[in-house]
């Protein structure tokens, strides 16, 4: 009987002669480039009678490697009908890319001797938008050792196959306690749903677009599931459907909190983010939504069994239903997960030029920036408490991830000596910091920095063993006269002090070490700070009444420095009028209790200004700290 009068439609369509392919990053660096090849059909039947089609066969023109793949179908379409038919997650083709030139479609029927056959061009989808589309998230929100994971063809075909593209991510970082990548918090056992690493992680929009439907009532599921069997799986999705969130109020409640926005002639969605979480300037349809825009928290809400971000594309203009569209990223690194050792973020990664994620299990980088030990865009990376051994290290590793030195400090305890160090992002001042220089040494650093156009932005002295050693960091910038100082006496100190002072100078920090007697260095800059203070050595309790005189008189605390004394730790203050009026000091803190008031501040917005560390006395770490906004 010949081919059958079929006339089929194929999606993802390029044009009306092409069919597109996703491009898939490397593994890795060392391994090539794959495509994926999702793909659903419309096949209308023109014959005067039902037409069984019994199956499809693929295969491509022009690669002689590549194998033909034969898929049972089991259509019976009745004359003059037409029945959609996709992929499973099981069909999908993996391809080298670039792919094979053309693709061919035989559809085998029952009583017909010859397939309807259908050829197309295979194409790579390009950027879905202008400039492309980005990850949906932003690497300056990770912790310290996270990523986000995920890869592709792994998603369920949803309506129509339109979720063949689909994504489902978390976030992964390195466990000490196993050696390994987790999903998971230390400590944590997933009973609760803060003890995703995802959980609350913000969410930003790929591109510019509209918004055509957002949803920010679902309720949170109360927790991840655990399951035994997929019919158990089955049980605990349809009981957290009927308990939390299948409500007729809410719209598209599979999804959850969500937004469906419009970008170009594609619709994402970005779905299970957080109850309420929702950027309120977004809520209404129509509103324009800006490239990277913040769009809610990353949750577990709707469908889903624990915490993650599931995000996809279709063509349209309408929420839910569309065919099927490729989800390319840019500005995104990625890279197989067992192919980085962590703590260490070195290792083969690439950056996806248009391609989505690898075939297999991958860590992702979402930034232009190669990933490093530090994310890009804090607003500062502190570390205190560095032994002198592991500090340049340390630097490299701050440095390297694009942040430069603005405050080093070094202390002595128990005859070991540590630092304390604040980086902020290089902005591109030109700078260098010399650190762990004897006297002569420093007065030589300091010259050459000076006749090269440099000026101090922050000095310091500190002990390393029973020797006084400095630190000097300089920049290249414009800026007020100063004056600077190191290894004065006390009486010497203050007749500079005295000096400067009545030309209009005024301290920016001051730092003393005892050595035979307390040995100062200082620098000044003439600027305006309203009325000031600055204390001679002072035992804890008199810094305390001192700090509370002057900010009960209006001056604020600016900088200090903590003195390692014997039994008798000391402290020299800084108060200015015109200081930051929103501020938080300690002093005298254990690590622990540093840490954690430098957690909270920095999450309230709040920016190290001084951090100094010192002996108690009896051998045990203590550090004074000034956070102001």
């Amino acid at each position: 009987m010949g081919a059958p009068n079929l006339t089929v439609g194929v999606e993802p369509a390029a044009s009306a002669a092409a069919v597109m392919y996703l491009p898939l990053a490397p593994k890795s660096a060392n391994d090539p480039a794959r495509g994926e090849i999702a793909l659903s059909f419309t096949i209308q039947n023109n014959e005067a009678v039902a037409v069984q089609v019994s199956a499809v066969t693929i295969s491509f023109a022009g690669s002689p490697g590549e194998s033909a793949v034969t898929i049972p179908l089991g259509l019976n379409i009745a004359s003059g009908t037409a029945q959609e038919w996709n992929f499973a997650t099981a069909n999908d083709i993996v391809t080298p890319s670039p792919a094979p030139a053309e693709i061919i479609f035989s559809f085998t029927c029952a009583g017909f001797d010859q397939p309807a056959t259908l050829t197309k061009q295979l194409v790579a989808a390009g950027p879905p938008v202008p400039g492309g589309f980005d990850f949906p998230a932003n690497a300056h929100d990770l912790r310290i050792g996270e990523y986000w994971s995920g890869q592709s063809l792994t998603h369920g075909a949803g309506n129509a196959g339109s979720q063949l593209f689909a994504y489902d991510v978390g976030v992964v970082g390195f466990d000490p306690s196993s050696n390994a990548f987790s999903g998971l918090l230390p400590g944590t056992n997933n009973s609760h749903n803060s003890d995703s690493r995802i959980w609350g992680k913000p969410i930003h929009a790929v591109a510019d677009g509209t918004v055509l439907e957002a949803e920010n009532s679902v309720p949170n599921n109360p927790a991840p599931l655990s399951w035994t069997s997929n019919a158990d799986l089955q049980a605990k999705l349809a009981a957290q459907a009927a308990n939390f969130w299948n409500k007729p109020q809410f719209k598209n409640p599979g999804a959850g909190n969500h937004f469906y926005l419009q970008h170009g002639d594609h619709v994402v969605l970005y779905a299970h983010m957080q109850n309420g979480s929702l950027n309120p300037a977004l809520l209404n349809p129509g509103t324009p939504v800006k490239r990277g825009q913040f769009l809610g928290l990353a949750g577990n809400a709707g469908n889903s069994t624990g915490p993650h971000l599931h995000f996809h594309a279709i063509k349209g203009t309408k929420p839910e239903t569309g065919p099927l569209r490729p989800f390319p990223f840019r500005d995104t690194w990625m890279v197989e997960s067992s192919a980085i050792k962590p703590p260490n973020p070195t290792g083969p990664w690439v950056k996806a030029a248009d391609q989505g994620l690898p075939v297999v299990n991958a860590l992702v980088w979402p930034a232009a920036s190669k990933p490093s030990w530090y994310p890009p865009g804090w607003g500062e990376i502190t570390r205190a408490g560095i032994a002198i051994a592991n500090f340049q290290a340390e630097f490299d590793k701050v440095t390297s991830s694009g942040y430069r030195m603005v405050w080093v400090d070094g202390f002595n305890v128990g005859g070991n000596t540590y630092f304390n160090m604040v980086f902020r992002p290089n902005d591109g001042t030109e700078w260098q910091a010399e650190v762990g220089l004897d006297g002569a040494h420093y007065q030589v650093e300091f010259d050459k920095w000076k006749a090269a156009g440099y000026r101090p932005l922050h000095v310091e002295t500190f002990l390393n063993g029973n020797d006084v050693r400095y630190a000097g960091i300089w920049v290249k910038s414009a800026g007020p006269a100063w004056s600077a100082y190191h290894g004065r006496s006390a009486a010497d100190h203050q007749n500079e002090f005295n000096a400067l002072t009545k030309q209009g100078y005024v301290p920016v920090v001051v730092s003393a070490v005892e050595s035979g007697g307390l040995l100062f260095t200082a620098l000044y800059e003439k600027r305006d700070v309203g009325g000031f203070i600055l204390s001679g050595a002072l035992n804890f309790h008199e810094y305390q009444v001192q700090t509370n005189a002057n900010i009960s008189a209006g001056r604020k605390p600016a900088s200090l420095n903590a003195i390692t004394n014997g039994h008798n730790p000391l402290m020299l203050g800084l108060w200015e009028e015109k200081a930051s009026a929103s501020f938080a000091a300690r002093h005298g803190q254990t690590p622990a209790q540093y840490q954690a008031e430098y957690d909270q501040f920095l999450k309230e917005g709040f920016l190290t200004r001084a951090l100094s560390g010192c002996d108690d006395g009896n051998g045990n770490m203590l550090y004074s700290s000034i956070w102001s906004k």
